[in-house]
C-alpha cells in the first residue's frame, strides 16, 4: 500500500533513513490505518520528496527505510509573493489555501490604512502555517509555501525592488491588464488591498515604487477574490496554468 504525503523537517530525513514524529505516525496510524511495510512520500520543503517504507510504528514515533528518492515536478517556475492586506481571519485562510494549491511560493500579510485587523497573535501564525501546509501536501506540491511575519505598508514598499515585477490590481484602472505585459520575470509580487481596498495615497505610493496597475475587469471583485483571480491569471502567463 502507498499513500500519504507529509512535509517534514530535513533533520528528520538521514542518508537512507528517516524519523518520524508523533503528528505523523498518528496521520500514519489512526487516519490512514497504514502499518510496517507501507510506504509514504515524505518532502523536505526544498523540492525533493522521498518515497519511504514503514519498518517502525509505536503511538508516538516511527522510522522508516528510504527506497526512493526524485525531484517534485510540480512546483511553478514564476515565484510568486502575494503581498496581501490582512483581512477577517475565514478570508485570509481561504486565500491561503487557495493560493497554495495554485502555486504562490510566499504570503506576506501587510498591515494597510484600511485593514480591519491590525494584530496577528503567533497562534494565529501556527494556525496559517498548518493550513499552508495541508494544502500543500493535499495538491502534491514539492516545496512548502513561505509565510512571512506580517509587515506594515511602507515596509512592504520597501520589499518591491526584490521582484522583477509587482501587480497592482486596482478598480480605478481601466484599460491594461495582465495581458498587456511582455513577461513577469521569474519572481513578481501581487498587492491587494483590505475589504476596504488601498487608501489613494497607498496607490500612488506603490505606483512610485514601480508597481503596476491593472484591471481585473468591470466588475467590482472582494478582496479575496480579486487575490485568487490575479495569482491565477500571474501563473497562467507565467505558463503554468493552462
Amino acid at each position: 500500500m502507498s499513500a500519504g504525503r507529509f512535509f517534514v523537517s530535513p533533520d528528520m530525513i538521514h542518508s537512507d533513513h528517516v524519523s518520524l514524529d508523533a503528528d505523523i505516525v498518528r496521520q500514519l496510524r489512526s487516519v490512514l490505518r497504514m502499518q510496517v511495510g507501507d510506504t509514504c512520500t515524505l518532502l523536505d520543503g526544498s523540492g525533493w520528496e522521498y518515497t519511504v517504507k514503514l519498518t517502525e510504528l509505536s503511538k508516538t514515533s516511527g522510522t522508516g527505510t528510504i527506497v526512493d528518492r526524485a525531484e517534485n515536478p510540480n512546483e511553478p517556475a514564476l515565484h510568486l509573493t502575494l503581498l496581501q492586506g490582512v483581512l477577517k481571519k475565514d478570508k485570509f485562510e481561504w486565500i491561503l489555501q487557495k493560493g497554495t494549491e495554485l502555486g504562490v511560493s510566499a504570503f506576506t500579510p501587510v498591515i494597510m490604512e484600511r485593514s480591519i485587523r491590525t494584530e496577528v497573535k503567533p497562534k494565529l501564525m501556527q494556525r496559517w502555517q498548518k493550513i499552508v501546509r495541508e494544502a500543500a501536501e493535499q495538491c502534491r506540491r514539492g516545496k512548502l509555501p513561505i509565510i512571512h511575519t506580517p509587515i506594515d505598508f511602507e515596509t512592504a514598499l520597501e520589499t518591491l525592488t526584490d521582484f522583477d515585477t509587482t501587480l497592482l490590481p486596482w478598480v480605478q484602472e481601466n484599460s491594461k491588464t495582465i495581458g498587456d505585459l511582455q513577461h513577469l520575470g521569474t519572481s513578481a509580487a501581487i498587492l491587494i488591498g483590505p475589504e476596504g481596498g488601498f487608501a489613494l495615497h497607498e496607490v500612488q505610493a506603490a505606483i512610485d515604487k514601480g508597481a503596476q496597475p491593472i484591471t481585473l475587469g468591470k466588475r467590482i471583485l472582494r478582496a479575496e477574490t480579486a487575490s485568487i483571480a490575479t495569482c491565477t491569471l500571474a501563473l497562467a502567463k507565467g505558463g503554468d496554468l493552462g
